[in-house]
């Protein structure tokens, strides 16, 4: 289903800013899964700027895999931009793709041959201490962000305080 039509409105209902008014087309795209399905799933790929050539070629060989995509965890790997992206949605302990968390985290890894990059953010924005484990070994630290410990290299652990950081990595 898609519906296109123009809002307008302000930030007020949200609660984030009420003096600010906007006003602007807008396109609501859903898919309508019934009122209490079962044992069903489904994966989409947003490829915007696409036509349907693109996206048909696109879908021969898709640049992104789904690792996996649970209720406690969603997984997926591009592998022209060698980036994990993970979202593990439960509070408690859970490994997904060598990561391991022990709360609800956001987790975004590019690691190369010599170098690991990661992002963590706590969805939750609760100002959270996450403990993250990556199942790699790791010789030096070249820069970190001011709230990140390693208390371990190998694997690589790492204790990281997302106080004030209000779901920001």
């Amino acid at each position: 289903h898609i519906l296109c039509d123009h809002r307008r409105g302000t930030w007020n209902s949200m609660e984030i800013d009420p003096d600010f008014y906007s006003e602007n087309d807008f396109a609501t795209v859903w898919i309508s899964h019934g009122t209490c399905p079962q044992n069903e799933s489904y994966i989409y790929m947003l490829l915007p700027e696409t036509d349907a050539e693109a996206t048909s070629h696109y879908a021969l060989d898709p640049e992104a895999k789904v690792l996996t995509c649970s209720n406690a965890v969603h997984a997926v790997y591009n592998r022209s931009t060698q980036m994990l992206g993970v979202h593990f949605w439960e509070e408690k302990p859970c490994t997904c793709a060598g990561i391991t968390v022990d709360t609800q985290a956001c987790i975004l890894l590019h690691h190369t041959e010599d170098t690991l990059e990661l992002a963590v953010a706590d969805p939750t924005k609760t100002d959270r201490i996450l403990t993250v484990t990556l199942d790699c070994e790791i010789c030096e630290v070249e820069s970190m962000d001011d709230g990140i410990e390693v208390i371990g290299t190998s694997p690589l652990k790492l204790i990281i305080n997302t106080t004030a950081c209000d779901g920001r990595s």
